[in-house]
C-alpha cells in the first residue's frame, strides 16, 4: 500500500494476495494499492495467482478519493491469474496523468476497470489476453486512452468509452482495429514480442504493437529523481532476481499457480503453451545470499 505518498519507487515485486481473514465490512481489496499520492513509479511488478474471497477490487489499484492522485506510472509490469480487475482506478476524486505502459494483464475478470471520478491517463503497448473484459470507463468520461496494444480472446467489451487506434484485436475482431492473430504474428511468449514479426511493425507507422517486459527498468536502488531511476537498463530481467529464495519463501504449497512449477521465470514464460526460450532458460546464481 502505497498511501498519501510522495516520490515513491515500487520496483521489481512479486505480489500475491491470499486472503486468510474474513472481510465482514466489504473494504476493497488489491494486491498492490497506489492510494491518494503522487509521483510514485511502479517498474517490474509480478503481481499472480490472487483469488482472495471477499471484495477484491484489482490485482494493482488506484483508488483517489482526497487528495486527488497524481503521476502515477506503471511500466514493465505483468499481471498473471487474479480475480477482479487486472488495474483498476477508482473513486470520487479524479485522478490525472496516469501512465501504464509495456506491461501484460493475462487471465483476469477484467483487463482495465475505471470507476467514479475522471479519471485521465494513457495507457500504451499493452498485451491484454483471456479476461472477461477489457478496457472500459464504466463513467463515461472518456479520460483515458489506448495504443500499441494487443487484445486477444477477451470476452465482453472491448472498449468502452476509451479513445483506441493503432491496436490489434483477435478473437473476437474490435470495430476500427487491426486484426492478426497473435500466436502466428510473433506473440510466443508473454514478456515479449518477437524482433521483426508482423506484431513488431503492426502499429501506426510500422511500430511494434504489445509489451515489451524483458529489461530491468531503473538501477537498483536508486531512489525517485535519482540518475537512472526511471531508465532501461542492459540487464535482462530474466531469470527473475532471486527467484529461488522468493518461491522458497512463497511456496509451503506447491500444488498450485507459480508453486507447481519449476521456477517463476517458467512459470511466466510458458503460459502459452510454448517452451522456454534457450535465451531465457536457466536460474540466478546466488553467491554467499547476492547474485553472481
Amino acid at each position: 500500500l502505497v498511501y498519501n505518498a510522495d516520490s515513491i519507487v515500487l520496483r521489481r515485486i512479486v505480489a500475491r494476495h491470499e486472503g486468510g481473514w474474513s472481510d465482514t465490512e466489504g473494504n476493497p481489496q488489491a494486491v498492490v494499492s497506489l492510494y491518494n499520492s503522487i509521483h510514485v513509479l511502479a517498474q517490474n511488478l509480478l503481481l499472480l495467482d490472487s483469488h482472495p474471497p471477499g471484495y477484491f477490487e484489482a490485482a494493482l489499484y488506484h483508488p483517489s478519493n482526497g487528495p486527488a492522485s497524481a503521476h502515477i506510472h506503471t511500466s514493465g509490469t505483468i499481471i498473471l491469474d487474479v480475480a477482479g480487475s487486472g488495474v483498476g482506478w477508482d473513486d470520487s476524486v479524479a485522478s490525472s496523468d496516469n501512465r501504464l505502459e509495456d506491461s501484460v494483464i493475462w487471465r483476469a475478470d477484467a483487463a482495465v476497470s475505471i470507476n467514479g471520478a475522471a479519471h485521465a491517463g494513457v495507457l500504451e503497448r499493452l498485451t491484454i489476453g483471456r479476461t472477461g473484459s477489457g478496457v472500459d470507463d464504466w463513467g463515461d468520461h472518456g479520460g483515458f486512452s489506448l495504443g500499441h496494444s494487443i487484445l486477444w480472446q477477451v470476452d465482453g467489451t472491448a472498449f468502452a468509452a476509451v479513445a483506441h487506434e493503432g491496436n490489434v484485436c483477435f478473437d473476437p475482431a474490435c470495430s476500427g482495429e487491426t486484426t492478426l492473430d497473435p500466436a502466428q504474428s510473433g506473440l510466443l511468449w508473454l514478456p515479449r514480442i518477437e524482433a521483426d514479426s508482423a506484431l513488431a511493425h503492426a502499429g501506426p507507422g510500422g511500430t511494434r504493437v504489445g509489451a515489451d517486459v524483458t529489461r530491468r527498468l531503473g538501477v537498483s536502488g536508486t531512489l525517485y529523481g535519482e540518475a537512472g531511476y526511471d531508465g532501461v537498463t542492459a540487464q535482462s530481467l530474466w531469470p527473475w532476481p532471486y527467484e529461488a529464495r522468493i518461491q522458497a519463501a512463497m511456496c509451503a504449497d506447491t500444488s498450485a499457480g507459480f508453486c507447481a512449477s519449476s521456477s517463476l521465470t517458467r512459470y511466466v514464460w510458458e503460459q502459452l503453451g510454448n517452451a522456454m526460450p534457450p535465451d531465457v532458460a536457466g536460474e540466478t546464481l546466488f553467491v554467499d545470499g547476492f547474485e553472481a
